[in-house]
């Protein structure tokens, strides 16, 4: 399990802190050690609760975000899922701003978390940039009015701490001799501050994703990883789409 204590009091104190497996089928002997994060372990089964979680808090930790107010975002789905959870659960108003282009299943679970959704339309189902401009004049728009905090998931400092969090929890799990970190990432930065935490104990990895953000839908980014036969670990967190 990935909690010591089989009993929480709420599902918010079951994010983070996900297992960690060891391949042992599809890696063969002459390979390296290959480790999975399950990241799907966490509540809506994606790493972005970890975010979500951190940006409310810390926005209520320093006033910034009181009962009674509202939250917005503008958001593929991932990230919005999870703070239409996380809000849900503290009762918070949430607006999300997201677009028909995207997964239809992520904007059905924002609505089934009681979001109060706002649909910009995706000509000829095509994510251009203007269209995430769009969406993201419309949430600073939001963010201006009265009693309303904005999340800012792609400038805001307790979203990275959320992410250096699993680099951290990999190197307790796993040790020092971590090679090398792989993952789907969705969010702008968070390969890289995963890779910060692990590399602040782990000099030597290097790190690779595959990236689908906002900017370039299916963009591919790739960094040196160990040769065949290299006996050090490999973490791979589980992929989740952005």
């Amino acid at each position: 399990m990935a909690h010591n204590n089989p009993v929480r009091d709420s599902v918010l104190q079951v994010i983070g802190n996900t297992p960690v497996v060891r391949l042992r089928k599809v890696v063969t002997s002459s390979m390296a050690d290959v480790l999975l994060k399950l990241e799907y372990y966490n509540p809506t089964g994606s790493y972005k609760d970890r975010m979500a979680l951190a940006m409310i808090e810390g926005a209520e930790a320093r006033g910034e975000l009181r009962a009674g107010m509202r939250v917005v975002e503008w958001t593929g789905g991932s990230t919005g899922s999870s703070l239409a959870m996380v809000c849900a659960i503290k009762g918070y108003r949430f607006t999300p701003i997201s677009s028909d282009g995207f997964a239809k299943e992520k904007l059905q679970t924002m609505r089934l978390f009681g979001a109060d959704l706002e649909i910009f339309p995706a000509e000829g189902g095509k994510l251009v940039p203007e269209l995430y401009q769009r969406m993201k004049s419309r949430a600073e728009e939001l963010a201006r009015q009265p009693a309303t905090f904005y999340t800012d998931q792609f400038h805001n400092a307790d979203a990275i701490r959320a992410y250096m969090e699993i680099g951290r929890e990999l190197v307790e799990q796993a040790g020092t001799s971590l090679a090398a970190f792989c993952g789907g990432v969705g969010g702008r930065d968070a390969r890289r501050r995963v890779a910060c935490a692990e590399g602040s104990r782990v000099p030597s990895a290097h790190c690779g994703a595959r990236a689908c953000n906002f900017a370039s839908a299916h963009n591919w980014e790739r960094r040196a990883a160990p040769r065949r036969g290299d006996r050090r670990r490999i973490p791979a967190a589980t992929p989740e789409a952005g």
